[in-house]
């Protein structure tokens, strides 16, 4: 399908975005996109809990972290570094 001429996104800079699944591929890939383009306040849900967010550079030096863990902890990292503020909450 052709856009229509006049498709600009209406992403407010500084908005707020509830992303479900949001430490998945897609969610991330999403957030990240947000997190560049209009600094967003990100909210991600996901279906277990991260561990407490002092823990998290020492999880990701250890080399025994499961790889889904590492990716889920470096995209949230991630989106921060990009201008995103993130809140990541259990749903």
């Amino acid at each position: 399908l052709e856009a229509p001429a006049d498709a600009a996104l209406p992403l407010r800079s500084k908005g707020t975005y509830l992303i479900t699944g949001g430490t998945g591929g897609i969610g991330l890939t999403v957030a990240r996109f947000l997190a560049r383009t209009v600094q967003a306040r990100l909210i991600l849900t996901m279906s277990s809990a991260l561990p407490d967010r002092d823990a998290w550079r020492g999880m990701l030096d250890d080399p025994a972290l499961p790889a889904a863990s590492r990716t889920r902890l470096q995209g949230v990292l991630e989106l921060e570094a990009l201008g995103g503020e993130v809140l990541v909450l259990q749903a």
